[in-house]
């Protein structure tokens, strides 16, 4: 009979063995879970978060009878420092920092300490934060530079749509900073040059009007003469025509000059 219960426990002592010293029913090794025995090491004080563009490196002070350091990551939603619902992402770290990739996500991290015979100690007092930096960019996907990765609108105006950029279009928005040559002006106001003409009369004659005009470019001006049964026209406008031929009982007509390309006299001479 004693033969026999020495056999067992022998062979109990050489599973443990073969299936791993580390597991806590084998009455040793590591564990994480609450309640554990009592760590002679303190709970690591002073942890810090720097956000890398892959990664978060977390550093800690040395503390007290820790032979080595565990860090614990959780998402930053569930908000809750105790190590036990967090994934270890640095184990048994006997320096004091260590490197955990992300995701892009927000993540808190708690340390623990753990002393020479693999006990735990409570994890550092409240979970650190290492959220995303906000992005400043463009936001507005029908911009020309949109940022897929910009996670907040600015500087004022950063955003840059393409269309008319010309004040003095029709179409002209003032939301567009990228001319796409769309700009749609209105037709050009022709101002017609002007000239004057001023008549003159001699030896009794009479013109009307009787002073300088203002003529349209290629227009023509017409005058009331009257005086004696003949008249001679000259000056320097071009020539023109009787439209309403001498009245030889009244001497009086009218006198239209020839299209005005400048400023000219027209001189009419009683005969």
């Amino acid at each position: 009979m004693e033969r026999t219960l020495r056999g067992r426990v022998f062979a109990a002592i050489s599973i443990c063995f073969l299936i791993g010293a580390t597991l806590t029913a084998c009455g040793g090794g590591y564990s994480n879970t609450a309640g554990s025995t009592a760590s002679s090491a303190s709970a690591p004080t002073e942890v810090t978060v720097v956000r890398g563009e892959a990664s978060d490196v977390i550093s800690w002070t040395v503390a007290p009878g820790a032979a080595s350091y565990n860090v614990y990551a959780q998402a930053a939603t569930a908000r809750n420092s105790a190590k036990v619902d967090g994934t270890l992402v640095c184990g048994h770290v006997t320096a004091t920092s260590c490197e955990n990739a992300h995701n892009g996500g927000a993540y808190d991290y708690v340390v623990t300490g753990v002393d020479g015979d693999g006990n735990e100690s409570d994890s550092s007092s409240a979970a650190v934060d290492a959220t995303p930096p906000d992005i400043m960019g463009c936001t507005d996907y029908h911009a020309e530079n949109y940022d897929p990765s910009a996670t907040v609108y600015g500087p004022p105006g950063i955003c840059q749509y393409s269309g008319c950029a010309d004040p003095a279009a029709l179409n002209y928005d003032y939301h567009n900073i990228v001319n796409d040559g769309s700009c749609v002006y209105p037709p050009p106001t022709v101002t017609s040059a002007q000239y004057t003409v001023t008549p003159s009369a001699l030896l009794g004659a009479v013109s009307n009007p009787n002073t300088a005009q203002p003529v349209a470019s290629g227009s023509t001006i017409s005058f009331v003469v009257s005086g004696f049964p003949g008249q001679i026209v000259g000056g320097t406008c071009p020539a023109g025509d009787w439209t309403v031929p001498i009245n030889q009982m009244f001497g009086e007509g009218t006198y239209t000059t020839g299209p005005i390309t400048a400023d000219c006299t027209v001189i009419f001479t009683a005969t």
